[in-house]
């Protein structure tokens, strides 16, 4: 659900998944499909462009919903959560990423479209409020990806917002540079596994939470 560029789509795909992505941009759909099809998998992976709050699936399609850095862009989330449930099987897992604590509110954020950071609380009743029962919920990215986050990423985007305004096609430019570098990637993920050794405590700047339909 919030597929973008089809990244993360297409690995769940090469792990032996058959794999629906949905986006509102016709623009990364087009290109997800691409990329899919590079990689021998428009077999089993598939992209279409859909609202997620009101995707017209089926009832109960899906023993599993992957939504990773979308909720906080939606303005109702909890119409999502719902639509979640819905087209989910009974038993099937939703698995969410977000960004947490509100008090790390920042310039990224807003540039993002952000409407809210994430509390664990907050997040746990946005699930059990739409009859999910939750398997775990934790934080994720302290310290590497903090570290980053604010030494690194923050002073790219301050220098993008600058020289280019709240433009949304530089929004997107600057993300597709960065998501298509998939060497940088896979370095970038073997590094910030060390970050998974601090999960258990509240400091990352995510929440990961992994759901299921009773």
């Amino acid at each position: 659900a919030g597929s973008g560029n089809g990244s993360l789509t297409i690995r769940i795909g090469q792990a032996g998944y058959r794999v629906l992505g949905i986006d509102a941009s016709d623009a990364f759909i087009v290109y997800a499909r691409d990329k899919a099809e590079q990689a021998r998998l428009s077999g089993t992976v598939t992209f279409q462009r859909g609202d997620i709050l009101h995707s017209n699936l089926e009832n109960e399609t899906f023993e599993a919903v992957v939504s990773g850095e979308v909720l906080e862009h939606l303005e109702k989330d909890e119409l999502a959560v719902r639509e979640f449930y819905r087209v989910l099987r009974k038993g099937g897992y939703c698995i969410v990423t977000v960004p947490a604590h509100p008090k790390l509110w920042d310039k990224n954020d807003e540039w993002a479209g952000h409407f809210r950071r994430y509390t664990e609380d907050g997040l746990r009743y946005l699930f059990v409020r739409a009859g999910f029962a939750i398997e775990q919920c934790h934080h994720w990215g302290f310290p590497l990806i903090r570290l980053f986050h604010e030494a690194v990423y923050l002073p790219m985007v301050n220098r993008k917002i600058i020289s280019q305004g709240e433009n949304i096609s530089g929004k997107q430019g600057i993300a597709y540079r960065i998501l298509k570098n998939q060497r940088l990637h896979r370095l970038g993920a073997w590094i910030f596994s060390f970050d998974n050794l601090f999960n258990a405590f509240p400091w990352g700047i995510g929440l990961l939470l992994v759901a299921r339909k009773g």
